[in-house]
């Protein structure tokens, strides 16, 4: 076999789906005959074997389809939790009680912008080195089914493909599915176990970069483990978790973290990624996707049933476990936002051709079909050929120019007062504004971080969740909401115009969240652009209620008044959601909720329903337009898979005084 723990000749568990033995496959000669060679020789094997070939050409496969990226940090959705993920890592703010987002502790790494020179250098690196390991493992696996020259063509296409089409921050999938399944299928006892051991580190890097790519390759992790016959799966299961184990305390620590908050961090990206898709899932009708997507299951399923069908039990169940997985990643990343998230999908399935088995011929044929098949249906939803599979002067270039921008420090540093220059005029705070933030610790509302890099003369002290809209269950909003009531609150919240993603009430975003920064902060000062509020001592009364409602989905419910000096909040509990919503949300993602004003429609968070929403402001609030919420008098709940005027809930009506 070509590289050391990828996969041999012999396969152990899945010997008899192998294609067999070829004269001409290579593998690294014995220690015993390496040391009796001339250096010569030695040298003329080293350069001959399979492992130097296939990284040579993985090298060369990632300059040639390296996409350009502009590294220069510029403001925006995006941009801002990319820079904010690099500033959390160079203030060392901890992970998990501090900090909270879809990325972890080590997600800059896939975030390729110059937000410092040390964290873009380690970006690039990063990056290389996912691309180098992606074409070395796919040409690897091409090599056991095709000759060397339609071994480089598919790798080429497929890579090139796969890096174009997926989000930077999930490609290391690629890697961690292609090793796994080397792993799974490698014969030879000692390879297998340093290779489990590689994968452990492999997965716990990915749980800190990111949760959910982490989860798979955890999944991956214990198929492999099981997938050993007789009792050897405990040594390969011990030897994985050691290794996984090892590696994320490790780089926990590395990253500036205390051990002890690691199960704070754990517990919140598992709320990040299961309220993902109820909280965030969007349709843009994109409809001819969902039928290439069907296309794909097929193909798919059909090359797994016959490559598999003769093999051992365990080979089949410990296969199909990480093709299920893999194919459930791919569709949650691709599909619960849809939009052009679903080239992640596209992108990411020829490559689970490659490392189905591959025990005939004829078999090899209908593999190379399948796989032109689904890169034709990718560049297809893509609508076009990904440009990097064919500009490759430009692609190189592109690679110079970066690794030439954060490495000269002239460069670099034009580049960072460059967009620096261009930020601040984007988001145009006077010296006014900005002497009242000196000197205190300042969190952004709702979403441009970003505006801290901007102006060095600040204080970052974010709410943990990084961008209001990712707080979307309750335990994320009552994990801002506290830090908002705790003695390590910002002393200043500097917050742009409210706006809801995806037609969501900004003033819900998250409910409970609002409702503590209306008691503990008030208006400093305002502008077109900007507020900026002032941490005072808790003005709000306790809570009373002032009523209850029973209602049903569709019909509407009526707000009950209170004195001109109160706010009304409400709690909305005991929705009635059924088993096929619970079941929809963890499969791929549930029906949209809807909360229906006389003036407009909203998206309705239901993971934050139970926590309470500011439905009409007191007059004493002092927030000036449009930095406070409208008053709310009447609202009907629709949707989540509810019949109109059916499924019972209740509203629990609550008045609190707010001081001026």
């Amino acid at each position: 076999m070509e590289v050391g723990i990828l996969p041999g000749e012999q396969v152990g568990t899945v010997t008899s789906t192998m294609a067999p033995h070829r004269p001409d496959s290579g593998g690294a000669p014995s220690a015993h005959r390496l040391s009796t060679k001339r250096p010569n020789a030695l040298w003329r094997d080293v350069l001959g074997s399979h492992a130097f070939q296939n990284v040579s050409i993985a090298v060369l496969c990632t300059i040639a389809t390296w996409v350009p990226v502009d590294l220069a940090p510029r403001n925006g959705l995006d941009p801002s939790w990319a820079q904010a993920l690099s500033m959390a890592f160079v203030d060392h703010i901890a992970w998990g009680p501090r900090i909270d987002f879809t990325y972890g502790p080590l997600g800059f790494v896939s975030q390729q912008v110059l937000t410092y020179g040390s964290t873009a250098a380690i970006a690039l690196i990063y990056t290389a080195v996912v691309s180098v390991a992606t074409f070395t493992l796919l040409t690897s696996w091409a090599r056991r089914s095709f000759t060397l020259p339609v071994s480089v063509i598919v790798s080429y296409v497929v890579g090139a493909t796969a890096i174009a089409l997926i989000d930077p921050g999930d490609l290391i999938i690629v890697p961690v599915v292609l090793f796994g399944m080397a792993c799974l299928v490698q014969g030879d006892v000692h390879r297998r176990q340093v290779g489990i051991a590689l994968f452990g580190m492999l997965a716990g890097l990915a749980l800190l970069e990111k949760f959910s790519d982490g989860v798979v390759a955890v999944v991956v992790l214990a198929a492999i483990g099981a997938a050993a016959p007789g009792r050897r799966w405990v040594s390969d299961a011990a030897i994985g978790l050691t290794a996984f184990v090892g590696t994320v305390g490790i780089a926990w620590v590395a990253t500036g973290n205390r051990l002890t908050d690691l199960p704070a961090y754990l517990r919140y990206s598992i709320d990040v990624s299961g309220g993902y898709a109820s909280a965030m899932q969007i349709e843009t009708g994109r409809t001819d996707e969902w039928w290439y997507a069907l296309l794909a299951f097929m193909v798919i399923g059909v090359l797994a049933m016959c490559s598999v069908w003769r093999s051992p039990t365990r080979a089949k169940v410990s296969i199909a476990v990480v093709l299920v997985a893999a194919m459930w990643w791919g569709l949650k990343e691709g599909f619960v936002r849809h939009d052009g998230h679903d080239l992640i999908f596209f992108g990411f399935v020829p490559v689970l051709v490659l490392v189905l088995p591959v025990p005939s011929a004829r078999l090899r044929q209908g593999s190379l079909a399948a796989i032109a098949f689904l890169t034709v249906i990718a560049w297809t939803a893509a609508g076009s050929v990904p440009t990097n599979l064919l500009s490759v002067l430009k692609d190189a270039g592109g690679l110079r120019t970066e690794a030439t921008t954060i490495i000269n420090g002239r460069t670099r540093t034009s580049t960072i007062n460059a967009a620096r220059e261009s930020m601040q005029q984007a988001y145009g705070l006077d010296a006014t504004q900005l002497g009242e933030l000196d000197g205190h610790t300042v969190a952004i509302e709702q979403l441009e971080n970003a505006v801290v890099w901007a102006y060095p003369s600040m204080t970052w002290d974010p709410e943990p969740v990084v961008q209001a809209y990712s707080a979307y269950t309750s335990a994320l909003d009552q994990l801002d909401a506290n830090f908002l009531t705790s003695r390590a609150a910002p002393s200043r919240i500097l917050q742009q115009p409210p706006v809801g993603l995806d037609g969501r009430d900004p003033f819900f975003e998250p409910p409970t969240t609002w409702v503590t920064m209306m008691c503990h902060y008030r208006q400093l000062d305002a502008t077109a652009q900007w507020q900026i509020l002032a941490r005072v001592p808790d003005r709000c009364g306790s809570l009373r209620s002032i009523g209850q409602a029973h209602a049903t989905f569709g019909t509407p419910v009526t707000v009950p008044r209170a004195p001109a000096g109160d706010a009304v909040v409400a709690r909305f509990v005991q929705l009635p959601l059924s088993l096929g919503y619970k079941v929809s949300a963890l499969a791929l993602k549930p029906p949209t909720a809807s909360f229906v004003t006389p003036a407009t429609t909203y998206r309705f968070v239901i993971s934050t329903a139970g926590d309470l929403h500011v439905l009409r402001p007191a007059r004493s609030i002092g927030y000036s337009a449009p930095y406070g919420p409208s008053a709310i008098n009447s609202f009907a709940l629709t949707g989540a898979g509810v019949a109109p005027r059916s499924g019972r809930y209740e509203v629990e009506f609550y008045a609190m005084a707010v001081r001026p």
